[in-house]
């Protein structure tokens, strides 16, 4: 179920369906310019996502579906909150769609399996 949004008549729209980013939800909706709309599909419901798609720019999720892709004609950047894109079906994307994921937590993985193997 959809939980709100942040602006209407937006230049940008942008859908949330990683309930990981909600803790973040204040921070993540001040950075962005104030006619941004964000839709927050939390928790990820695909039909849902897939309703609020038709003129999203940015999807911000774990999980990507080639039905998801096929529904978001404007789409310009899946962004995947954690390490791995293996769960983004681009099958159902235009080519030109950026897939982008996080970054920078190396370290702190190499950490926690050093520690997991003591």
């Amino acid at each position: 179920m959809s939980s709100g949004s942040k602006s209407s008549g937006a230049s940008m729209k942008i859908v949330v369906g990683d309930r990981n980013v909600v803790p973040h939800r204040e921070q993540f909706e001040a950075g962005l310019p104030a006619n941004a709309e964000v839709v927050w599909s939390v928790p990820f419901d695909e039909q849902d996502v897939i309703a609020h798609l038709h003129d999203a720019d940015v999807y911000v999720g774990g999980k990507f579906s080639a039905a998801m892709g096929a529904a978001a004609p404007r789409l310009r950047m899946v962004h995947v909150a954690g390490a791995g894109t293996d769960n983004v079906d681009r099958s159902g994307m235009r080519p030109d769609v950026q897939v982008c994921n996080t970054f920078h937590h190396e370290q702190s993985i190499a950490e926690y399996v050093v520690a997991a193997t003591v």
